[in-house]
């Protein structure tokens, strides 16, 4: 029977470790190597508490500022109270600006200056800037106000000089604006003074020529002009005051930004007389955007009492309780987003944009006050200049009456101004309040223990198994039989431990037939038994190495041994054509073998039978690997070959091939094909993992099955703990023929260290 026509299923193997696999690996490999990780872990232990004990420390101060702007603390469906909350950051910008820190420096004294001692004069405002600390509150008007330093004393006077230098500059920028607008209302309040006055003696003097005395309303003509001029009178007041208002912003506008004050609070304060609706547009903010944000808080708020309500009844888990917690968040993010919004178009206009948009503005809406005023003038004087010629010297008397009461409505609204501005000097637009004031640190926030035990803890595990891990790239072998059956994706049938090699011709140099009574046999009774209940047939069986010096030949023979030995008739086949092992350990080397079968014309049964050697051994037979061939790989791929085994399998129990190293040549795979699998001898001591894996991965890669793992070669020395090989029953034998130590080097038909990628003879190793 012939297996080449019908190839075997390969086994499922799992040749690409995935990643927990490889993390399990690492942790076994940290543990074997844990003097590496007591030891980093003990040096930056050491480390660590030589930096706690040495750094600088660092106290902290911290205060707080409350913002006040009276005009928008209310919140309206025009969403002022919105703008307001969009000022904190500028003024957590003013805080740190030149102009404040400056005079906050010449309030410090020179021992609380001792973090900036060692810098010139010129970098004392740029350094403090960096390491002052502002942040404001959420939802809040608050600054906190933070600063750190060698002293905890320098730190408290840093902070309360900055703070102080900060409400004196906010009242001084507002207080200082608003005498400026109250001298120019004060020169046009003497102004106005004198033109009534001279409208007084005018009136005087028209009523004296008139010989009439006229009294309140009793002099007032039932004319059409007469009543159309009044009319105009009181249009024209009404044009005036509100002329007054927008003159009164721009100056307000022109000295903030003379001055280079923050315009976003005259956004708000100079809304109302530039056109709030315009403003507003310009910003990218809707007139609508109060009442949702309005809406949308209530509704939040309402949401969150109803949530609180259900869990005191329900759980978690409960759909309502689900449904409302999704609400909840979902109206949070909206309110969080629509406030990030604004802030950014505001922060967006303010850079730049702000101050030319708003001096347009208000000098387009001044320029529409004044025409307006000259028209309504303009048409005033005509309409009075008409009544005069109509109702002669009356008509004059009563339209300077109401030049007077014209003058004198005026004069009351600017006084009025004057009153409001003039309180504003006072109180100013904008208040800082210290909600708290800094005190004097006792412990220093820097170093912390906790943090730098951690990070001495951190640091050592990533120093340990960074060094663990160029350890384990350096010598890659397997640690572990659990490492090896999962990397290799197979079973490890049997573990042999190594001995001394025994004296004596043939057969009794292997253990299993000069001792089979002995502990160093029991590792091939156990293959042999791990092979018997394989579940796929295991009549044909080729027995392969990696690489050469892997103790295979030894292997396979004490296996026939132990298979003969339980009642099993078994041929044992050296296929190792190039360098045979159990030709020379049986010392029939000048005997025929299987080269001359495959090489012969005489029928495959008579020419096995003929080259069938005995070995001492009942029920054994060997068939030696004969002369050496030149093509050895075309002799084991024939159809004789195929003919060979398909004819020893119907008079042999047990067929067992020594086969070439598999990375050597291609002759163990040939052989794979045609047998029921392959059994690979590696060991764990000497070959590497690439090396092994790439072994396995040739015999995937034609169909070859692999029954499983023979680890070789096993003392309790390398072994130990961290191989967990122990002891147990994995007793068996070491190489004992000369044929894996040989240096392979006749040629491209022979096999080598040079061609196994990595690979070595263990005379090398």
């Amino acid at each position: 029977m012939t297996h080449e026509s019908t190839p075997s299923t390969p086994q499922p193997t799992s040749l690409q470790t995935n990643a927990v696999v490889e993390v399990l690996r690492f942790l076994r490999v940290a543990r074997y190597r844990k003097g590496v990780m007591i030891t980093s872990l003990l040096v930056c232990g050491a480390l660590g508490a030589l930096f706690y004990l040495t750094a600088e420390r660092r106290y902290e101060a911290t205060a707080s500022l409350f913002i006040m702007q009276p005009e928008a603390a209310t919140p309206t469906m025009n969403g002022s109270m919105g703008m307001q909350k969009d000022l904190m950051p500028t003024y957590q910008k003013l805080l740190t600006s030149e102009k404040v820190l400056e005079d906050a420096l010449a309030r410090l004294e020179p021992r609380d200056r001792v973090d900036l001692a060692r810098l010139p004069r010129h970098m004392w405002a740029r350094t403090l800037a960096r390491a002052l600390s502002v942040k404001a509150v959420r939802s809040t008007n608050i600054l906190e106000v933070s600063y750190q330093s060698v002293k905890p004393e320098a730190a408290a006077a840093v902070v309360d000089a900055v703070i102080s230098s900060y409400v004196g500059f906010m009242d001084q920028t507002h207080q200082k604006t608003a005498r400026e607008i109250l001298e120019v209302l004060t020169r046009e309040k003497a102004e106005l003074e004198e033109k009534m006055n001279a409208k007084d003696l005018e009136l005087w003097r028209a009523r004296r020529e008139s010989e009439v005395f006229i009294s309140g309303d009793a002099a007032k003509a039932v004319n059409v002009v007469v009543a159309r001029v009044e009319a105009l009178n009181q249009e024209l007041v009404q044009a005036q005051k509100k002329r007054l208002e927008v003159e009164s912003s721009l100056m307000a506008l022109e000295a903030a930004i003379r001055n280079g004050e923050d315009l976003l609070q005259y956004a708000v304060t100079t809304t109302e007389s530039v056109g709030r609706e315009f403003l507003m547009k310009k910003l990218g903010i809707s007139n609508q955007d109060a009442y949702i944000l309005a809406h949308a808080s209530q509704r939040l708020l309402q949401d969150q009492a109803e949530l609180n309500s259900l869990l005191e009844y329900y759980g978690e888990e409960h759909p309502k309780v689900q449904q409302l917690r999704e609400r909840v968040r979902v109206a949070s993010d909206f309110l969080n987003n629509r406030q990030d919004v604004i802030s950014h178009q505001l922060r967006k206009v303010q850079d730049g944009e702000l101050g030319p948009m708003l001096l347009q503005m208000v000098r387009q809406k001044y320029v529409e006050a004044c025409t307006h005023e000259q028209r309504l003038l303009e048409n005033f004087e005509r309409e009075k200049q008409q009544a005069v010629a109509l109702n002669g010297r009356m008509a004059w008397i009563e339209m300077l009456q109401l030049d007077q009461k014209r003058l004198r409505s005026f004069y009351d609204v600017l006084l009025e101004r004057i009153k409001t501005v003039d309180m504003g000097t006072q109180d100013g637009n904008i208040r800082a309040t210290i909600v708290s004031s800094p005190k004097v640190p006792n412990d220093p926030v820097w170093p912390q223990l906790k943090f730098v035990a951690l990070l001495s803890v951190m640091l050592g595990l990533g120093t340990g198994f960074v060094a663990v891990y160029i350890l384990d790239t350096i010598d890659d072998r397997f640690r572990s039989i659990e490492e090896l059956q999962v990397q290799l994706g197979t079973t490890v049938l049997a573990m042999v431990r190594r001995h001394d090699p025994l004296p004596g011709p043939g057969a009794q140099k292997l253990y299993v037939h000069a001792s089979p009574n002995g502990p160093e046999a029991e590792a091939f009774r156990t293959l042999r038994t791990a092979l018997g209940f394989a579940n796929e047939e295991s009549r044909q069986i080729v027995v392969s190495s990696s690489e050469p010096g892997d103790g295979k030949t030894t292997i396979t023979c004490n296996l026939a041994v132990a298979c003969a030995q339980s009642g099993k008739r078994t041929l044992l086949i050296d296929a190792d054509l190039r360098r045979p092992g159990s030709t020379n350990l049986f010392e029939m080397r000048s005997r025929g073998g299987l080269s001359n079968v495959l090489r012969g014309g005489e029928p495959v049964a008579e020419s096995l039978l003929a080259n069938v050697q005995s070995v001492g051994v009942e029920k054994l037979d060997f068939l030696p690997s004969g002369p050496r061939p030149g093509n050895p790989a075309e002799l084991l791929s024939s159809e004789r070959m195929a003919d060979l085994l398909a004819w020893a399998e119907t008079v042999y129990d047990q067929i067992l091939i020594d086969a070439p190293p598999t990375l050597a040549c291609s002759d163990a795979a040939i052989l794979g094909r045609m047998a029921d699998g392959v059994v690979l001898v590696v060991r764990p001591d000497k070959n590497r993992r690439r090396v092994v894996m790439r072994a396995v991965e040739s015999f995937a890669i034609v169909g070859v099955r692999v029954f499983g793992i023979v680890a070789n070669h096993l003392t309790p020395e390398s072994g130990g703990d961290y191989y967990g090989y122990g002891y147990g029953y994995g007793y068996g034998t070491d190489e004992i023929d000369e044929t894996d130590d040989f240096t392979y080097s006749h040629g491209a038909d022979d096999y080598g260290g040079a061609h196994l990628g990595g690979g070595s003879s263990r005379r090398a190793a």
